[in-house]
């Protein structure tokens, strides 16, 4: 894997932690890496094991395709909806500020679509 791919694969995984508005350090941990190991992936410092990258994309609800190739069927349409089961995901792992945070999210992510298909 070169230094492009690996920058590659660290903006999917950033933009995917940013959709959800999550810190690297939560990220992390919610996903059982280090916190070292995430910033220097997301970073496109290191490659990633397919370990690691599976972890990824199970949390974050993407296919591996997207996270290697950038591509993957329908990705814009169903962003949303891998946004919202991420949010899930984090609900069930953790307590009831931050469940009340995702659901205001997915609130969020909801209404934007609404307001996307009334133009």
């Amino acid at each position: 894997m070169d230094k492009s791919q690996m920058e590659q694969i660290g903006l999917r995984i950033k933009n995917a932690r940013n959709q959800l508005g999550l810190t690297q350090e939560v990220a992390s941990e919610k996903i059982n890496l280090t916190y070292s190991a995430y910033t220097k992936i997301e970073n496109g410092i290191v490659g990633v094991s397919l370990d690691s990258l599976l972890k990824i994309a199970e949390f974050y609800n993407l296919s591996l395709d997207f996270l290697v190739y950038g591509k993957d069927d329908n990705v814009k349409e169903q962003f949303k909806y891998r946004n919202i089961n991420a949010l899930i995901n984090l609900m069930d792992k953790d307590g009831i500020s931050n469940t009340i945070n995702a659901l205001k999210k997915i609130k969020k992510i909801i209404e934007n679509s609404n307001s996307q298909k009334n133009c």
